[in-house]
């Protein structure tokens, strides 16, 4: 895929952008190495960073910066940059890695097979990670190291990285491609639960020392879970029968109970249930969650419950290990059980009870499921979700109560497509008391009163959203809503804003101050019809303050 300008401002911010133009103009892109098909830069900065752009079909890049604001970051946008405008650069170095393969693949055909021996032994000696490389791709057994043997060399970038009191600091992102090379290499030859072996010290070792970083922008937490990904992804390539998979479905288990670290718990979560998907393997997952399940629930006190409420918060780890066995039981199929343990234990959580009532509905159990969402309305607080279920089948079976249900979703949740659907369904009468009735609630509620405005300029009675504006005194009330309601008025809000202007100004001195009270002049301006009187409130304004040159000086442009 080819890049240009017009490419390049599509895949970042237009702050990136112009951050990066800043740095390829600087000279601070140094290329180190390209192919056809991609490119690697180092881009110098508060740090040197390094960026790997990949061309093939997509354009993709990364950038070990801790830039995270959406799109790519300026170090990737001064790379780009630099294969555009200096492109020739680039073809010189694939082309120069070209000749310089040419010439390796004739010497390797005319070097004697003693002379590579005594090379390769050489070169082992200097760099261990070829000879690492090496017994990975030629021997059966690998390295032959342990669990704790990789977590040892991981442990040894962290204290590489340190920098007093053993901590990492918050810019410092550890490297760990040397390591997680050696997994993708056992993976390429199929070696997959060796793979795995290497991902569980990463990500072992990463949540251990979590506590010795300050998390660089989340760059540990995402390894974290790229590791523990790619160890999920062993353990399937490796296509074992239930008895070999049992052993790290019982390990991730228990990293799951013991929250270890516990704001990972669901990626745990998620990896057993990509590890437990036979029925074998879904049973030993019930089996082992079965003693950490909470106990049901006492009957629920008459009327609302916060959901801070201690009575109903309850453990939420034990929540999430009810969830967990609910979805066996359904993925199992085992309907008599999950209603047997569901009706014990839905009123624990909104999101239990919608699961319940979600479940009753697909399995035609309607009027079940309106009576569990309707006592979860009447418990829960802010139950939209259980609202927005209900409605599903009230538009149909209960219109009444449809029509309820869109007024508090309008109330609550300020949604206007509720707003709408209500409007649709009422006669011109019912829509009128509906009005009435809105702006009642919303008057109780206290941030409802620019809602109130919003429904009145939208039904056009703007007799009500004036008297609302006005009554509040506010300059900032009158710009919110000028647009609307200036035009319209014009009397009322010049009247208005030479009523408020004057004891503004002289509220506070500062050229900021000043340039805000000049924003409401100029609205004040722009109302027609009263072009004399603004001259005249303007000379009065300029002789009141008169000794504040910040004003004479801000309000020259009037």
């Amino acid at each position: 895929m080819r890049l240009d300008l017009e490419t390049i401002r599509s895949l970042c911010t237009e702050r990136s952008f112009e951050r990066g133009v800043g740095y390829f103009e600087a000279g601070w892109v140094k290329v180190v190495d390209a192919s056809p098909s991609w490119v690697k830069a180092v881009v110098s900065g508060t740090d040197d960073y390094r960026v790997e752009i990949n061309l093939d079909d997509q354009i993709s890049a990364t950038c070990t910066c801790p830039y995270d604001w959406g799109g790519y970051c300026k170090h990737i946008v001064a790379t780009m940059l630099a294969m555009v405008h200096d492109d020739g650069k680039v073809v010189a170095l694939i082309e120069e890695k070209e000749t310089k393969w040419e010439r390796v693949e004739i010497l390797l055909k005319k070097a004697e097979l003693e002379e590579l021996r005594c090379f390769l032994l050489e070169e082992f000696e200097k760099f261990p990670d070829m000879m690492s490389h090496f017994l990975i791709t030629f021997s059966d057994v690998g390295e032959g190291k342990s669990i704790d043997d990789y977590k040892e060399e991981v442990r040894e970038l962290y204290g590489d990285a340190e920098e007093g009191y053993g901590f990492i600091n918050y810019d410092t992102m550890i490297d760990f491609s040397s390591i997680e090379e050696l997994a993708d290499l056992y993976i390429a030859k199929g070696a997959y639960l060796e793979g795995a072996r290497i991902c569980r010290a990463l990500f072992e070792t990463i949540s251990e020392m979590m506590e010795k970083t300050d998390d660089s922008y989340g760059y540990y937490g995402e390894k974290f879970c790229d590791y523990l990904e790619k160890f999920a992804e062993c353990v399937e390539g490796a296509g074992l029968d239930f008895g070999a998979k049992r052993g790290y479905i019982n390990y991730i288990f228990n990293k799951y109970i013991d929250g270890d670290p516990d704001y990972f718990q669901d990626e745990y979560y998620e990896i057993l249930q990509r590890l437990c998907t036979s029925e074998a393997e879904l049973r030993y997952w019930k089996e082992l969650l079965e003693p950490h399940l909470p106990e049901p629930l006492p009957e629920p006190l008459p009327g609302p419950i916060p959901d801070s409420q201690e009575q109903r918060s309850r453990d939420y780890r034990s929540r999430e290990h009810l969830s967990a066995q609910i979805y066996i039981l359904l993925e199992l199929e085992e309907r008599d059980e999950y209603y047997k343990l569901i009706e014990d234990h839905y009123m624990d959580s909104l999101d239990l009870c919608l699961l319940h009532a979600e479940q009753l509905k697909k399995d035609g159990r309607i009027d079940e499921a309106v009576r569990v969402a309707e006592e979860g309305v009447g418990i829960f607080q802010r139950p939209s979700a259980l609202i927005r279920f209900l409605n599903e089948i009230y538009k149909i079976s209960d219109i009444e109560k449809y029509g309820e249900n869109l007024l508090t979703l309008f109330v609550q949740e300020r949604d206007w497509a509720s707003y709408e659907k209500l409007k649709e369904i009422s006669s011109e009468e019912e829509w009128g008391n509906f009005l009435e009735r809105m702006v009642g609630l919303l008057s109780q509620r206290w941030s409802g009163r620019d809602m109130i405005i919003s429904v009145y300029l939208k039904e056009e009675i703007f007799d009500e959203a004036l008297e609302i504006v006005l009554k509040e005194d506010s300059l900032d009330m009158l710009s919110k809503y000028y647009e609307e309601l200036s035009r319209l008025y014009p009397a009322e809000y010049f009247d208005a804003y030479r009523r408020l202007i004057m004891p503004f100004m002289g509220s506070r001195t500062g050229r900021a101050h000043y340039r805000q009270g000049i924003s409401h002049l100029k609205n004040m301006r722009k109302i027609e019809g009263f072009e004399d009187e603004f001259g005249v409130f303007l000379d009065e304004l300029r002789e009141t303050y008169s000794r504040r040159p910040a004003f004479i000086d801000e309000a020259r442009g009037l």
